[in-house]
């Protein structure tokens, strides 16, 4: 029963790390006590995130940092230093914490780490194309780790030889370990590593890129505290976008924050929260005053509003006020480390491992290293948690109590594009190109319009006309093609293989009638006097011997054999040629009532409600106006325009949804931007 809850608090989008050291290595002679232990692994955390905060210092995480702190584990007898994140739809969050992981095994060679996700072993998630066979969830538990800069991953012994060096079968945390650092070779294979390097590409540095600049109106109290503390925009996008009714009821109001006194700023942000931010339709409440949708500073006021309102629900969470109120512990701007002897004795200790880097007292480096320094010296005081450390509530609050910054001082850095949002056709193509979706250019089939048509559009409608031929085209080509005995193959998939061509020319020697291609098309001949040459060589018979025992009116014989059988095949072939007359002329005669039946078909429709539905071909301007009504009842349905009309409906209707339309589509390699289904339904 223990087994089915002991995962109840995992949170889904979580990463977690673990890193490994083995101190009594770096103090060699001397043992360790438990309570040197304890020290040596905080002063490693401290150490670890002044050296990660070159690169997160000006990161925005999507929900929660990357953090370290000293934790005891049940399978080995010394503490270790852990960490979990919350990296929700921010996907580039939990790689740029598996590059600073990386970062730290290259800083610190006995540091062995292991980090997984709500998926497991996302690592091997990412290379699962070149992973060994003996690799499943069950079997990779405690062999996959990250150290000197690497991944390593722990083999099951294949050989006698190598069972004294891997363990077979589940390993413990402390043997993992000991096989990590030992002599034993633990690096995963070339193409593994090629993949996660390729993932990792450019990182940590390039997780600057995640990051956007986008100028908003805001109340000054919120421009106040984004400008002491700009990762508090995380939790109150993540109030905004997952808002509910009862969250709502504090914007009605705008209490703690009124919207009287917005100010224009630049708030720093990653890309995901800037998108969560835009995608939103949201109705301003009662207390703002926007301008017209038309106004040239119209997004910057509706961003300000979304951002406004994500800090009052934030500020008015019940569930927050309640963790803090109840909350008995220290928090960073609450607790006065400065005369506390054990905080004076932890900031000796790291200047003397040139945690601050040289820097001077109240530089804005100083200041935060200091308070990382802090937030991890509280949390090992027993009556401090890391929700109460963590609670945005508390920080605000602490925020609010110091004067307010100037208006000319707040950061008015460039608003950045946000193109990036928009998808490039092109990178779609290739995208698709490379999962081997699309269509080879052979397959389509153009469309037949003429040149004085196409010369009156713009580029825009010529690839709108080009994406509905290969819409088309793909269909056609789809339903014109012959299934094998497995059923139909779309053009993602594999053709069956062929028989090689050496068992053709094979089977062609022995079996000339086999050929395929035109040859297959002739009649078959047969050669007597091969045949007869073969049966008499099957039977032992000599044709010297036969000869001369049967000399005698053979020639009488043959001639007459020759006339019977030159007669035979004269009957035979007249009787092929009437066949296939009367076989045309049944089929023509089938043809001509199957037409009939389908031209009184067409009559019964057209005067139905059903047969208005269906676009029909244009009448031709030859015919006498007389008949236009006639004719054009009587027209034949148009296939490719009703097929497109009506897949394009279907997919309208989808409103960007999964449907039958986009599954349709996916199949056939096709990939319809949703906004132009849209507008080539309303036209």
């Amino acid at each position: 029963m223990d087994n089915i809850f002991e995962n109840r608090h995992d949170v889904v989008d979580t990463v977690k790390y673990s890193i490994y050291r083995d101190f009594q290595s770096l103090s060699p002679g001397n043992s360790l006590t438990p309570a040197q232990w304890l020290l040596a692994a905080q002063d490693f955390a401290a150490e670890a995130l002044s050296y990660v905060s070159q690169w997160t210092s000006e990161y925005i995480w999507h929900k929660d940092p990357f953090t370290l702190s000293v934790e005891q584990v049940e399978d080995i007898d010394v503490p270790c230093v852990r960490g979990t994140t919350r990296f929700g739809d921010c996907l580039e969050d939990e790689w740029l914490i598996v590059s600073l992981l990386v970062e730290i095994t290259r800083k610190y060679p006995d540091a062995v780490v292991g980090v997984n996700d709500n998926d497991g072993e996302f690592l091997l998630i990412e290379a699962a194309d070149f992973l060994p066979s003996w690799v499943d969830p069950s079997t990779s538990e405690n062999r996959v780790f990250l150290h000197g800069g690497v991944l390593h991953m722990i083999p099951i012994p294949r050989t006698p030889a190598e069972i004294p060096l891997y363990p077979s079968g589940k390993v413990s945390l402390q043997r993992a370990l000991a096989v990590v650092r030992g002599p034993a070779p633990t690096e995963a294979p070339s193409e593994i590593q090629k993949v996660i390097l390729e993932r990792l590409a450019g990182y940590p540095g390039a997780a600057a890129k995640n990051m956007h600049n986008a100028k908003c109106y805001i109340p000054h109290k919120i421009a106040h505290i984004l400008h002491h503390e700009p990762a508090l925009v995380a939790p109150a996008v993540e109030a905004f976008y997952t808002r509910d009714p009862i969250a709502m009821k504090a914007c009605y109001k705008m209490e703690q924050f009124p919207p009287t006194t917005n100010v224009m700023t630049t708030v720093r942000m990653n890309r995901p929260q800037y998108a969560q931010l835009v995608s939103q339709k949201f109705h301003p409440p009662k207390p703002f005053r926007l301008p017209p949708s038309t106004a040239k500073d119209f997004k910057y006021h509706d961003l300000g509003m979304k951002l406004a309102c994500g800090f009052e629900m934030l500020f008015a969470d019940q569930h927050l006020q309640n963790l803090s109120e109840q909350s008995q512990g220290y928090t960073v701007e609450s607790y006065n480390c400065k005369v506390d002897p054990g905080w004076q004795a932890f900031q000796v200790r790291l200047n003397k491992l040139n945690y601050f880097r040289n820097e001077l007292p109240g530089s804005k480096l100083y200041k935060e290293l200091e308070r990382n320094a802090q937030t991890q010296y509280l949390r090992t005081k027993p009556q401090t948690s890391s929700t109460t450390l963590s609670n945005p509530i508390d920080r605000i609050r602490a925020l609010l109590e110091l004067p307010l910054v100037a208006e000319e001082d707040l950061s008015q850095a460039p608003d950045m594009n946000d193109r990036w949002m928009e998808v490039d056709p092109r990178k779609l193509d290739e995208l698709l190109n490379e999962q081997n979706l699309k269509f080879p250019e052979e397959n389509w089939t153009k469309l037949d319009r003429d040149d004085d048509e196409m010369s009156d559009m713009d580029d825009e409608d010529r690839r709108d006309m080009e994406e509905l031929a290969k819409m088309m085209g793909g269909f056609n080509s789809f339903v014109e093609k012959e299934s094998g005995i497995d059923g139909a193959l779309f053009p993602n998939e594999m053709e069956p293989e062929e028989n090689s061509e050496e068992d053709s020319e094979e089977e062609d020697q022995h079996f000339p009638s086999r050929r395929t291609g035109s040859d297959s098309k002739a009649p078959l001949r047969f050669d007597e006097s091969r045949f007869l040459q073969t049966m008499m060589g099957v039977l032992g018979i000599n044709p010297d011997d036969l000869g001369q025992h049967n000399n005698k009116g053979a020639t009488e014989r043959d001639s007459v054999d020759e006339d019977i059988f030159q007669k035979r095949r004269k009957d035979t072939r007249f009787e092929e040629l009437v066949s296939e007359d009367d076989n045309d002329a049944a089929d023509r005669k089938e043809d001509e009532v199957m037409g009939s039946y389908m031209r009184e078909m067409d009559r019964e429709l057209s005067s139905s409600k059903m047969g208005s539905t269906f676009e029909k071909v244009a009448p031709s301007t030859s015919q006498g106006t007389g008949d236009d009504e006639e004719a054009e009842e009587t027209a034949p349905v148009d296939l490719d325009l009703n097929l497109v009309k009506n897949i394009l409906e279907s997919f309208s209707a989808q409103e960007g949804l999964p449907g039958p339309a986009e599954s349709i589509l996916s199949s056939l390699g096709i990939r319809l931007p949703k906004q132009k289904a849209r507008s080539s339904q309303r036209q």
